[in-house]
């Protein structure tokens, strides 16, 4: 009983920390209150969980499941975010390196896509993870601390540092 306990209280801290990360996370980069609800069920002896994305506040509040989401830009930054938490509360500790490929797809001028790079920014100087990143937009190159560009003729590709503190 005292380890179900424990248990319990671990889950539910973990989960309002996982929450509350999140929402301010999709808050900051929508610029409109997003909160990440996490739903609990114990059904026949298996805990199962539901996500739920709420958007907006009040009355006109818009609810929907997370679970089968596919596409978009909020799936998209929703993804990195619970990547970037699964990574640095793994334990034991890994090394605190994340590599992300296009990791914004569906980015547009819709979803301000400098308040993309002000959030990878946050991640790294919050959670101390080093950021590698693969991408063709250039409000991520702005938040970088050091970019490349990498070029490719034929099977031969040239690398030229554009930002940093030894540009070359």
């Amino acid at each position: 009983d005292v380890l179900q306990a424990l248990e319990g209280t671990y889950r539910e801290n973990f989960e309002r920390a996982l929450a509350g990360l999140v929402s301010k996370g999709l808050t900051a980069v929508f610029g409109e209150p997003m909160e990440l609800r996490i739903e609990n069920r114990i059904f026949r002896d298996v805990l199962s969980t539901d996500l739920s994305l709420v958007i907006g506040t009040g009355s006109t509040a818009i609810e929907t499941k997370v679970l089968g989401a596919s596409g978009g830009s909020v799936v998209n930054v929703l993804c990195l975010l619970l990547r970037v938490l699964l990574v640095t509360s793994a334990r034991p500790a890994l090394r605190p390196l994340l590599l992300l490929d296009e990791p914004f797809p569906f980015a547009d001028e819709y979803s301000q896509p400098e308040r993309l790079g002000s959030l990878l920014r946050e991640l790294a100087d919050r959670l101390g993870v080093q950021f590698l990143v693969v991408s063709h937009e250039p409000a991520l190159v702005e938040a970088a601390d050091m970019a490349y560009e990498i070029t490719r003729k034929g099977s031969a590709a040239t690398v030229k540092q554009v930002k940093g503190a030894e540009q070359r």
